[in-house]
């Protein structure tokens, strides 16, 4: 796989593809997240960017992981 996402979402009744909850109006708010690294290092599995605090506030994150550099590191 070149391309990977993941979809962090907390809240139970809450469809990933749906940018509502259901029985409700308000819409969420959704994150796409894309780390840097010049193509050379990154991952957006660091500790530092875990969806904790973005899906607590009722949003969606998500998050793409790609190949980097010539060996796919």
């Amino acid at each position: 796989n070149i391309l990977h996402f993941e979809v962090g979402v907390l809240q139970v009744g809450l469809d990933p593809y749906q940018t509502k909850l259901k029985g409700k109006q308000e819409s969420l708010t959704v994150f796409f997240y894309i780390y840097g690294g010049a193509f050379i290092e990154g991952t957006s599995s660091y500790h530092l960017y875990r969806p904790d605090h973005f899906i607590e506030q009722n949003s969606i994150l998500v998050t793409a992981n790609y190949r980097l550099g010539m060996f796919g590191k």
